[in-house]
Parts: structure tokens; sequence; C-alpha cells
């Protein structure tokens, strides 16, 4: 009898492993996947009702009730009432005196798998080893109950000969088939989502595979749409099918350089689409090799980066703008006091040529030298009377004429924006003198900005050796003995000795953008 019931028992389960991975190659809709599981478990134990353990005619015995378990528990509701409506009908078809009972098994074993599932839902119960013991167990107790509604003659014969083998080969045959079904379940699951992620991948990620010659082999969907070429128009062509003309050949020939080497390279790009519009990628390339270790080929990742790149050049043309603004505002004043528009490109080419030479960084010295064109614009507030006086101002006058340095602050301090904030500071300071004799404020020493003190060198140096209304251009020699004299009074000694230093950069400056 145990012999028996194990060969039926291993029979079913091998039919269920079949039939658990064969419903997964199903290309159909989820109900269909649902209708053809129910259909092959019902088959299945349809099957074990064809070679049965009979005790008498009409009363048999097969693992069935393994399989409808499982059917409730794995396939949920159509699943196993497909199954049970099959199993079912057929034991009505086999019929004999134990008909009744049998389908009542059926039914019942259906019910057990649907009430395991709802538990696991619920989380009140899982899926592992002993708790699919103990269901089997309890699912064979009861169908062992249920024979007792055979006839009275069968009943004994029925539990003395059927019972124990019967719970000791289905529950642990019920464990067994549960962790197989779980482990194909979960299997199953993992590939799913894996698949979904690769899809995911597909769509959103703009990704390439190139052989070792830089032929594309592979391209995402999110390659195609951006660049506007079909899957078939990328492979077997290179990247310079989207090269942008506006990226230069060196850029690619030390691209290509670095991946040949076999190291990893990121690098933004910009590209063309087919339809001739661009793109800009944040491209990560890497070396691709094969399970051996062998150098394959190379994959690129892309993040399409075409937005920050419009507000970056938005930015860079409102900073233009801004600067083209701030240096003609410049031009203004000085045009005001009949000066030309080529002295302040100078101060402001000195501006920077001192603030490098004194420290300040790249960005730092650039700035100044946007800021400092405005060092006079509070003269757009002094008369022209006075402004363009050919002569000697008198103190009134002068105190007027001092004035400009406070309007040019208060016509730019309460900007936010750095350019304007240190152009306010350049306005204020540029007259202030090292030694606390200056004007607006009368500061000294360093309490005087840096911008203060750079522009007030690069002004001074620039206006004693240009033409102005109210006198002649000092020649050199005067101008270099005047800042000597003036080293630590009027200028920054620390200034003084960078500008003598690097004289021959400075008197460049000069005769670039001179007058004439």
């Amino acid at each position: 009898m145990i012999i028996e019931l194990i060969k039926a028992t291993a029979l079913l389960l091998s039919l269920c492993i079949l039939q658990s991975y064969s419903v997964r190659f199903i290309n159909k809709n989820k109900l269909t996947k649902q209708v053809v599981s129910g259909g092959i478990f019902g088959g299945i134990c349809i099957i074990g009702m064809m070679l049965p353990i009979e005790i008498i005619p009409g009363v048999i015995f097969d693992p069935r009730t393994v399989v409808l378990c499982m059917a409730g528990l794995f396939g949920g509701p159509i699943v196993s009432v497909i199954a049970a409506t099959f199993t079912g009908g057929y034991r009505l078809f086999l019929g004999g005196g134990g008909v009744y009972v049998g389908v009542t098994v059926i039914i019942a074993s259906t019910c057990f798998g649907l009430g395991y599932r709802y538990c696991i839902h619920k989380g009140l119960m899982k899926v592992n080893t002993i708790q699919l013991l103990l269901f089997g167990l309890l699912v064979h107790v009861v169908v062992i109950l249920l024979f007792t509604q055979l006839p009275g003659d069968v009943v004994w014969r029925v539990m003395s000969t059927v019972a124990f083998p019967l719970i000791l080969i289905f529950t642990p045959a019920t464990a067994f088939l549960g962790m197989l079904l779980k482990d194909v379940e979960d299997r199953f699951n993992t590939e799913q989502a894996l698949n979904k992620t690769l899809n995911d991948f597909d769509r959103n990620v703009i990704f390439s595979k190139t052989d070792l010659t830089g032929k594309i082999t592979h391209a995402s969907k999110a390659f195609c749409e951006i660049s506007g070429y079909e899957l078939t128009e990328l492979v077997g062509q290179s990247h310079s099918i989207v090269r942008h003309p506006d990226m230069p050949s060196s850029v690619f020939e030390n691209l290509w350089k670095t991946i040949q080497e076999k190291k990893s390279l990121r690098i933004v790009l910009k590209n063309k689409k087919k339809c001739g519009g661009e793109y800009w990628v944040d491209s990560q390339l890497e070396p691709e090799f094969d399970s051996y270790g062998n150098h394959v080929g190379y994959i690129g990742t892309r993040f399409d980066i075409t937005d920050r790149k419009e507000v970056e050049q938005l930015h860079k043309e409102i900073e233009e703008t801004q600067r083209e603004v701030i240096f003609r505002m410049g031009e203004i004043g000085e045009t005001r006091s009949k000066e030309t528009g080529n002295h302040v490109r100078r101060v402001a080419e000195y501006s920077k040529l001192l603030a490098l030479h004194s420290g300040l960084g790249d960005d730092e010295a650039e700035l100044l030298k946007q800021a400092s064109p405005m060092h006079d614009i509070g003269k757009v507030g002094i008369p022209d009377a006075i402004l363009n006086k050919p002569g000697k101002l008198d103190a009134e006058e002068w105190i007027i004429m001092q004035a400009h340095a406070q309007i040019g602050r208060d016509m730019l301090m309460d900007s936010s924006r750095p350019l304007l904030k240190a152009a306010a500071i350049v306005a204020h300071e540029h007259h202030e003198k090292y030694d606390g004799s200056g004007y607006p404020q009368g500061l000294s020493g360093e309490d005087i900005h840096i911008y203060g003190r750079i522009t007030a060198l690069a002004d001074v140096f620039d206006a004693l050796g240009s033409e102005r209304c109210y006198k002649k251009a000092w020649d050199e020699e005067k101008i270099f003995n005047l800042f000597k004299d003036e080293k630590g009074k009027h200028f920054d000694p620390k200034l003084i000795d960078i500008f003598f230093d690097n004289l021959d950069e400075f008197l460049a400056i000069r005769d670039k953008f001179n007058d004439n």
C-alpha cells in the first residue's frame, strides 16, 4: 500500500512541476494563463484517478488532495475552481459507492488551499516547510474523517488499510510540492521583476554597446527615441552618426584613446539628432568583458542633460547681457566726462591683471574685471559744468565732484547680484588712499577693499597717461616716478611692487587698447 501511494504521488508531483514551468511560456494575458493552469491541474488529478488504489469497487484513493490544495494555494480562485470542476466531473463520471465522499474530498481540499492562500495574504501564515507540513497533516486528517461517511461495512476496512499510509505519504508530499511550487513561483517573480527592470532600463536609459571597432551592436529604446534613429539604422554604425559638428574631433580622439586602454571615461557630449536637432548627454563609457575576461567591446550609459544645458546657456546669456550692460553704463559715465570707452576697457584689463598677480582666483579676477568699468558710474549725477570744467575745481565744486563715489555706491548697493555688489564696492572705494587721505570715507590700509585698492591704481595709471579736458597726458617716466613716490601713501605698496614687476604686461594692454 505504501509503495503504491508513493508511486502515485511521485507521478503527480512530477506532473505538477512540469505544469508550473510550462505555464510560464504561455504568452497570453493573466486570465488565459489562469484558465490553462486550472485545466492542467485538473488534468493531473484525472491522471491520478486513472491509476488509483482501489480498496473495493467504487472506493478509490489517489494524491488528488495534494494537487488540489496546492492549486488553491498557488493558483488562486480561478485556477482552483477550474481544477476542482474537472476533477469533480471526472469523479462523478467514475461513480461507485464512494463517489459523493470523493467529490466532498475534492471540494474540501480546494477550500483548504484557498483558505491557506487567504491567511498568507492577511499576513497570518507563511509558506515554509513547517507550516506546509502542518497544513498537509490538517488536510489529510480531515480527508480521513470524511471517509467515515462511507458505508459502515467499508469504513473499518478503509481506516485500517489506508488511513495511516495516506497521512504518512500525503502530508510530506504536500509540503514537498508546496516548497517546489514556491521555489518556482519565486524564480518566476524574480524573472518578472528583472524583465520589468530591464524594460524600464531600455525605455528610460540611453544605452548602447559597441564591438572593439566601435560599431554599434545594440542601442536602447531611449537611445533610439532621443536620437530619432531606428535600431536598424544604428546597428553597424559608429557613434559618429550622432556626432554634432560643434564638438571638436580632438574630443573624440581622446575619448577613443582612453577607452581603448580599457579605462572608464565620463564625458559630456553634444549630439545631433537624425532630424538635425541637438541634445546633450552626460556619458559614462566602460570596457565590456565576457565571462572569460576577454575584452569584447564597450558600453555607454548616458543621461539626457539637454534641459540643464539650456538653463546653463540661458544663465550664460543673462550674465553676458549683464556684463555688457555694466560695461556700457561705465562707458556712459566716462562719455559724460568726455573720456573714451577704451578707458574703461583698459581699467578692466589692468584690474584683472593686478588681481591675478595679487593672488585672487580666476573667477574673482574676472568678476573684478567685469565690475571695474562701473568705477565712475556716479558721475552721471554730477553736473556737466563741473564734470567738464577745463580748469581747476574750486572747493565747493570739488565737494560736489567727490560725491560721485557715494552716488555710484547708492545706485548699485541694493542689488543681490555678485557682479553689481562688486561694482558698488569699486564705485565707492576707488578714490580711497592707502594712508587714509582719500574719500569719501577716509579709509586706510587694508580697511579699503582689495577691489578698491586695485581699481584705484588701474584708474590712476590710465588717467595720467590719457589726455583729459583739464590736462595733458603724462609721459611714462613721470607716471612711474609718481607711483614710486605714492607707494604706501595713495597706493597699496604690494600692488605697486606687482605693477613694476609685471610692467611689460600692463604696457601691452595699454598699447592693445589705445585710443587711436
